[in-house]
């Protein structure tokens, strides 16, 4: 008998052989390898082989930048600097991106604009800083980006502002136009002060030269004050101060899209206002009016920033004022008030609001709405004393309703939790017609569930007190359920439960 040949293996893919030459570091670049190609041009320098400066243009780009496609890396032949996609950060590429520029023995300005960058965001700002000053020193322009990451690095080495300002008097003198993010980068590296009066005198200087360049100052420009305050070592409260401050200088102001930073100002605003109910507030009223919301990205990203604004909210004012706010939200916008059922429950009870509950219990529920009702019973049970006299009838409204939506609860133990909440609702609304009916409903339709002691001696006690013949009757029938369920294990509840919704 013939052996079994065995599956021919599927062949592995070999990685082409590239000898070291200019043709096969083209090769790499196009493909995007990295290592191999940045290894492979150190090698040729050694060896004396001349590169062009097209290719060594090519080969830094995609040594310092992360996001570089074969297409892009190919426009980047006479200046390497053009794209802007995300700079690596990992500390093996950066120092191949410097033993590659150390074979450049007349680097330009802007292979100086990219090792800038490369430094800075890799962390190394002093590094960015003295080859900044060589550029200084040699009397070189550069673009305005490598402009803005100098300044970044100089945010976090000096606290001198003269050094951040001869940056601008640099620029100036070479003709280089700042932009919104060059004056975004100014306000950040100028925030070491110690007191709020200097602050705000600084950030007037530079609302003014942006006016005189005839720039519109951003939302961006402004929520950048304000996280340049939380990077101060300002006391807390005059950190607050000044957001306020902020706020309410912008307040009723329409903002457009004047820089890309506008676009993310939305989302920065949200994270700083998320601890301060009053900051949040007026962060919502300066991002509804009409063209300002415009600077939403997308309706997702809208979404988002007043989900943040209305957690806030909820968790810290009143009741009336949350129930109002997420009202007209959920109503003009994609954000449903199911997020927050939980969370208006806890503040109506908070405030001893009651006449809220039976609103909520309401409210058109998924999934969990045996569990948002079982809370709202809880929560009405807790707030009954502070309820007027319509409020308690639409606790009893509330009571019927909950028994007739529960015979279809799957879960034992939600399902016992909204029928002992409606009997002892129904004991507490003093009402025998509503108690009668109740504990005649739990009798014949909802044997399987567990009644607690406590539900039993609710109805007991205000029997007792009415003297009602009938009431007594039947709750002496819920007694001898209760009694009968002590020798059942839950088990076989769960078991009666299940023929019942058969």
């Amino acid at each position: 008998m013939e052996e079994s040949k065995e599956p021919d293996k599927k062949a592995k893919t070999e990685e082409p052989f590239y000898p070291d030459c200019v043709d096969s570091l083209e090769k790499l670049i196009e493909n995007v390898k990295v290592e191999e190609a940045g290894a492979m041009y150190l090698r040729l320098h050694s060896t004396k082989v001349e590169v062009p400066s097209s290719i060594l243009n090519q080969l830094l780009g995609l040594l310092a930048f992360s996001r570089c496609s074969s297409e892009e890396l190919k426009g980047l032949a006479q200046r390497p600097s053009l794209v802007l996609p995300t700079v690596r950060r990992y500390p093996k590429d950066i120092q191949l991106l410097i033993d590659v520029f150390k074979t450049i023995e007349t680097p330009t300005a802007d292979h100086h604009s990219i090792m800038i960058r490369a430094y800075v965001s890799s962390g190394a700002s002093k590094e960015a800083i003295d080859l900044y000053n060589n550029i200084v020193s040699k009397n070189l322009a550069v673009d305005v980006d490598t402009f803005n990451h100098v300044l970044h690095a100089l945010a976090f080495l000096t606290s001198n502002p003269r050094v951040k300002l001869d940056v601008l008097y640099y620029m100036r003198k070479h003709n280089v136009q700042p932009n919104h993010a060059t004056f975004a980068n100014l306000i950040t590296a100028l925030r070491y002060h110690k007191d709020e009066t200097s602050l705000v005198r600084q950030w007037s200087k530079v609302v003014n030269e942006m006016m005189a360049l005839k720039m519109e100052p951003g939302l961006s420009i402004y929520i950048t004050m304000m996280t340049a305050v939380e990077k101060t070592r300002l006391p807390p409260k005059t950190k607050q101060n000044l957001h306020h401050f902020i706020l309410d200088a912008i307040e009723g102001k329409s903002f457009k899209v004047v820089s890309d930073l506008d676009y993310f100002a939305p989302t920065v605003l949200s994270n700083l206002v998320k601890n301060d109910l009053e900051l949040s507030k007026k962060a919502f009223r300066l991002m509804n009016k009409a063209p300002n919301s415009k600077l939403f990205v997308n309706w997702k990203m809208q979404s988002i920033f007043l989900s943040k604004i209305l957690d806030v909210v909820v968790n810290q004012d009143r009741i009336e004022n949350s129930w109002e706010l997420i009202s007209s939200v959920s109503y003009t916008h994609a954000i449903s008030i199911n997020m927050y059922n939980s969370r208006l429950i806890k503040a109506a009870v908070r405030d001893e609001r009651p006449e809220y509950i039976p609103i909520f219990c309401a409210l058109r529920v998924g999934f969990e709405r045996f569990e948002h009702m079982a809370s709202c019973l809880s929560a009405a049970i807790k707030l009954f004393p502070h309820a007027d006299k319509d409020t308690v009838t639409q606790f009893k409204n509330m009571t019927e309703y909950c028994l007739n939506k529960a015979m279809t609860c799957k879960k034992q133990e939600i399902f016992n939790a909204i029928i002992n909440h409606c009997i002892q609702l129904a004991a507490l609304s003093a009402d025998v017609t509503v108690l009668l009916n109740t504990v005649q409903m739990v009798l014949q339709k909802h044997r399987s569930a567990v009644i607690r002691v406590e539900s039993v001696t609710m109805c007991e006690d205000f029997a007792t007190t009415v003297g009602n013949a009938g009431l007594i009757k039947r709750v002496q029938l819920l007694r001898e359920m209760f009694e009968s369920q002590e020798k059942v294990p839950e088990d076989n509840n769960r078991k009666l439960n299940e023929k019942r919704k058969k």
